[in-house]
């Protein structure tokens, strides 16, 4: 599999999660696998890849998994900024656990299913500059980046800004109230 798959994996994926999150639609798998196959005939993809569409239903089935609860508000998907193109942002309603009204997360979606793909320069240097485009513009009512792993996703990680100058933090997304659809482990 190419880079240039994976990239187009991953942009079907942030679109079908979009869609379903812009309808407050939580799909079953049928209306998933459905939306998959008609995004891959709209948009197909650059050269023959026959897993393409069962990934994309897959990895988007797993990416609804951890999509906050309905009462978040969806932002959009491939916002462009100045320095990039965020997957996903959401809002937090009044009542959310674990955030003030009006916070927002912005979600960062790796497909590949290899082991340091959280960890690749190019990974930090996008979550260092969205972490810097949630502060400047959405200042203490930014709660971080999710570093989602769709194929393996209890790798998933939160990186939280560090406001005041203090430095930005990395857990588990699972040990953070913000793990939607993942177990709940406590830190350690």
């Amino acid at each position: 599999m190419t880079k240039q798959l994976d990239a187009q994996v991953g942009i079907k994926v942030h679109q079908l999660i979009g869609q379903f999150a812009q309808e407050g639609a939580r799909p079953d798998a049928e209306e998933v696998f459905s939306a998959a196959g008609a995004l891959v005939r709209a948009q197909p993809f650059s050269q023959t890849y026959r897993a393409g569409p069962q990934r994309v239903t897959c990895l988007t089935a797993i990416g609804l998994v951890l999509c906050p609860p309905p009462d978040w508000q969806f932002l959009g998907a491939e916002i462009e900024t100045d320095d990039g193109r965020l997957d996903l942002a959401w809002m937090a309603p009044d009542d959310a656990d674990g955030a003030a009204p009006g916070s927002v997360l912005i979600d960062e979606i790796k497909v590949a299913g290899y082991a340091g793909q959280l960890e690749t320069n190019h990974t930090l240097d996008q979550v260092r500059r969205y972490l810097a485009f949630g502060v400047s513009t959405y200042g203490p009512a930014f709660i971080g980046v999710r570093l989602l792993a769709l194929s393996g996703p209890r790798r998933s990680v939160l990186w939280r800004p560090g406001h005041s100058g203090a430095p930005a933090t990395r857990q588990l997304l699972e040990t953070t109230p913000f793990g939607f659809g993942l177990p709940v482990r406590v830190a350690s």
